[in-house]
């Protein structure tokens, strides 16, 4: 293997990198709303620092349906759906 092939391949595996790297080369991507973590920043999109930011965001920001996953799994491990209900 090359030496720097396992840097790229966790970059790959980064939901938030990779759907803003195709979005900037113009391909169709999904519309990230926000992203929970306690530790990273990702450039201009919304970033939720705990369960209470979580569920204001879910509250009061979100467009709905929401689906979330977790960063950097792959397949549909820790996936979750919502949608709106009053």
């Amino acid at each position: 293997s090359p030496p720097g092939l396992p840097h790229i391949a966790g970059f790959f595996a980064d939901k938030i990198s990779l759907t803003a790297l195709l979005s900037h080369l113009g391909l169709p991507t999904t519309q990230p709303q926000a992203a929970l973590s306690q530790h990273r920043q990702f450039g201009r999109l919304k970033v939720l620092r705990n369960e209470a930011e979580l569920l204001h965001f879910l509250q009061a920001d979100a467009r709905y349906p929401v689906f979330g996953k977790p960063l950097d799994l792959i397949q549909a491990i820790g996936s979750v759906f919502g949608r709106e209900t009053n």
